[in-house]
This record gives C-alpha cells, sequence and structure tokens, in this order.
C-alpha cells in the first residue's frame, strides 16, 4: 500500500506542475486550432451542400501522407513531445521525492505519468475532433455524406472541382469505402495512445540516459519525421518498411485489411506495441537503478 501511494504521489507531483506550466496550455490551445484547419474544408462542405459527416472521426487526422504539412498526425506528435519535453522531469524537489519514495516507485510513477500524457492528449483530440464536426455531425456509423462526396466525387460536382474549393488534407479513399467510422475510430485512439506512449517512453529513457533533455527531444522527433520518408518509400510494393515505425501503426489506412499487399496487422501491431512497451519499462528500471542523484542536482543547477 506505500508503495502503491509512493508511485501516486510521484506520478501527482508531475501533473500538479502541469497546472502552472503555459507550455502545456499553448500546446492543447495550438492542437484545437490545428484540428479546426484541418476540419474545417469538411464542415464548410457539409453546411453548404446539407450533407452530414459521422462524429467518430478522430482516424481522418491520422491518415499518412508523403508530405508532412498534409500528414496533421506528425504536428500532434510533436505536440506530444513538446508536453514531455523537460522529460525526465528535472525540478528542485525531484532529488528528495526519489529518495523519500525510493528508486523503483520514483521509475514507475514517471513512466505512469508518461503513459497518462499519453492518454490525456489523444483523448483530447478525440474530443476536439468530435466536438468541432457537431455542425455537421451524425451519430450514423457510416462515412457517406460530407466525407464520401469529398474523397470520391458526386454526380454534381466532379473531385477535382470540390478540391479545389474545399482543399484538406489526404483522407482514404479505401477507409472511407470499406470501414466503419466507429471501429476505426476506436483502433485509432487506442493505437495513437500506445503509440504516444512509446515515443514518451523513449525519449524518457535517451533523456535519462544522457541526462539532457535535447537528446531524448532530437532522437524522438527525428523518428517521427521519418514516417513521411517511410511512407514514401513503401509505395508501392515495399509496405514492410512501415514495421518499423511506430508512428505509421496509427493509420488505418496501412492495415493490411484495406490491402492484400500490405504488411500491417492488428495482431502485429497489438504484440508489437506490447513488446515495445515492456521493453522501454526494462530499459527505464535498468537505467534509473544506476543513475546518480547528482545528475539532477547539476542539472538544476
Amino acid at each position: 500500500m506505500d508503495y502503491c501511494r509512493s508511485v501516486l504521489a510521484v506520478a501527482g507531483a508531475n501533473f500538479r506542475r502541469l497546472k502552472r506550466d503555459a507550455r502545456v496550455w499553448f500546446i492543447f490551445v495550438f492542437t484545437a486550432l490545428l484540428i479546426h484547419y484541418y476540419l474545417r474544408p469538411v464542415i464548410n462542405y457539409g453546411i453548404d451542400t446539407g450533407t452530414k459527416a459521422p462524429i467518430y472521426i478522430m482516424e481522418l487526422l491520422f491518415c499518412s501522407a508523403t508530405i508532412s504539412v498534409k500528414a496533421p498526425k506528425i504536428l500532434f506528435y510533436i505536440g506530444m513531445l513538446c508536453l514531455l519535453c523537460d522529460a525526465p522531469f528535472f525540478y528542485p524537489l525531484k532529488p528528495y521525492i526519489i529518495m523519500r519514495s525510493k528508486r523503483t516507485a520514483w521509475c514507475v510513477g514517471e513512466c505512469i505519468y508518461i503513459v497518462g500524457m499519453a492518454l490525456l492528449y489523444a483523448a483530447f483530440i478525440l474530443i476536439v475532433s468530435s466536438l468541432m464536426i457537431l455542425p455537421i455531425g451524425t451519430m450514423r456509423d457510416s462515412f457517406s455524406g460530407a466525407l464520401t462526396d469529398m474523397v470520391l466525387g458526386t454526380g454534381k460536382m466532379p473531385l477535382g472541382e470540390i478540391a479545389n474549393i474545399y482543399p484538406s488534407a489526404q483522407f482514404s479513399s479505401e477507409m472511407i469505402r470499406y470501414l466503419y467510422p466507429s471501429g476505426a475510430m476506436m483502433y485509432t485512439f487506442v493505437s495513437v495512445w500506445v503509440s504516444f506512449s512509446i515515443l514518451g517512453l523513449f525519449m524518457y529513457w535517451v533523456s535519462l540516459i544522457r541526462r539532457n533533455v535535447v537528446c531524448g527531444m532530437a532522437i524522438a522527433g527525428a523518428l517521427v519525421f521519418l514516417d513521411p520518408i517511410l511512407v514514401w518509400a513503401a509505395w508501392p510494393n515495399n509496405y514492410w518498411i512501415l514495421a518499423f515505425s511506430p508512428v505509421s501503426w496509427t493509420s488505418v489506412e496501412q492495415l493490411n485489411i484495406l490491402a492484400a499487399n500490405h504488411f500491417i496487422s492488428i495482431p502485429f501491431v497489438i504484440a508489437a506495441d506490447a513488446l515495445l512497451v515492456i521493453f522501454l519499462f526494462i530499459l527505464i528500471f535498468q537505467t534509473a537503478k544506476r543513475i546518480s542523484l547528482n545528475g539532477f542536482l547539476t542539472e538544476e543547477a
């Protein structure tokens, strides 16, 4: 019981710091503006034509693209990295918290904080995207309406004309044709949460080794920006290389249920996510046992 209280105290200390951190509030506001920017063409088209779109729309924001600007998910990943950019969370009371809670509880508490922040940020994207689409939103579990028009075109307005009037991010036509929005959104939410967690844990581990917040941020950022390059290199018959990018696993259109030549499957994502999380927990735990408190005191100075 004392161990659990120590773990929660460590995680809680990190969460309490967020209320006074303007950086965190700026990231959440900027994320909401990004969501509005990328969904605005869909909303405008639906209002102008009287068509509807499902409120289960988070999956559209995590479609892959070979250009980062056309893939809002890259910007969301950068937002997640910025939320954890101070990993391994140096602050004046840190050495005393470690001594009071013991290293194991401190390590587990820090990891819980990272996973909790990933859940909070993923839930924020889910909720805000659903609220943004409400002016044309419907509870019907189908993409038919504004989204099918914008991806497939209509009899009254060809696809090229729609794209010129309502330029939007790249949406997957296969996902629109063959999947239910609620199922696609559920997969996206869970995979995004785990992917955010993996990236955050990896950044934390690198920063813990180097005792430098910049190293973890730089390497994790490089992994994020590698995703559009791998998406470009994967076409047309090299989709197996996407297995090396957890960022790509969050895109529903990369699953082999939509294309036989795609490598990534839901069982693969589940197994790979679980193994990576466990492996990173072990690495962090082993590194935390060897770290000197003098490293924290030096950073504070």
